[in-house]
């Protein structure tokens, strides 16, 4: 009976310290699913711009939890109609919890999209993506290009 003691009690005292050396490859793993999760979004409106032939955006949710894909595309009288893209990449995705972003861009409209042209453009845009533990990441736009890059920054704590 004691023998089964102690080997419960070193289980015990092993679990306890994978649990607490996994708490910050935890908090990395949420916070690299936020920028996949933006990325794809990104590289999925660009694309679907280019195949398309018509203005997309990505939308950014205004609590800054989650992302989605718009179509934008003219009516008759050639005034914008926006439609959501229903396919599995363009519907709405949230961000893991404790993970949020905020938009910056160059324009001088306070706005929560990037939006991506048929030639794959978009504006200069700056996505800060943020954690609960004063991590950031951000996601560089390139007008040009209209591709995403990701900058790793230092932890802040």
């Amino acid at each position: 009976m004691v023998e089964l003691l102690v080997v419960l009690a070193v289980m015990a005292i092993i679990s306890g310290t994978v649990i607490i050396a996994m708490g910050p490859a935890l908090r990395d793993a949420r916070l690299r699913t936020g920028c996949r999760t933006i990325m794809a979004a990104l590289n999925y409106a660009r694309s679907h711009a280019v195949t398309e032939r018509t203005d997309t955006r990505v939308i950014f949710a205004n609590d800054g939890n989650g992302v989605h894909v718009e179509e934008i595309t003219a009516d008759d009288r050639g005034e914008d109609v926006i439609r959501p893209v229903t396919t599995p990449a363009g519907r709405f995705h949230r961000l893991p919890d404790n993970v949020t972003m905020l938009v910056v861009k160059n324009s001088s409209v306070n706005e929560n999209w990037i939006r991506f042209t048929e030639l794959g453009q978009a504006e200069n845009a700056l996505i800060r993506i943020d954690d609960n533990y004063g991590r950031t990441w951000t996601v560089v736009v390139d007008a040009i290009t209209g591709r995403g890059e990701v900058l790793q920054a230092e932890d802040e704590e």
